[in-house]
């Protein structure tokens, strides 16, 4: 899968011990662009995963006033 190798690539804090199976070619890394439905599926998992912190934030939020009208 030619687009993986870049992301792969790019996730690594170094390149010790890498070793590529088969020569990168320049068009594998200019021009290589992630297909559209990858960058809308992301983005709609960054705004779902926005959403469920921000609703177990509630709930934390709404735990700490229950309890404390409890002992209150």
């Amino acid at each position: 899968m030619r687009s993986v190798q870049p992301v792969q690539l790019s996730r690594c804090r170094s390149l010790d011990g890498i070793m590529l199976t088969s020569k990168v070619r320049e068009r594998d890394l200019v021009g290589n662009r992630v297909p559209h439905e990858m960058t809308v599926a992301e983005a709609r998992l960054e705004e779902l995963s926005d959403r469920t912190v921000q609703e177990a934030l509630r709930w934390f939020d709404d735990d700490s006033k229950e309890s404390r009208r409890q002992r209150g």
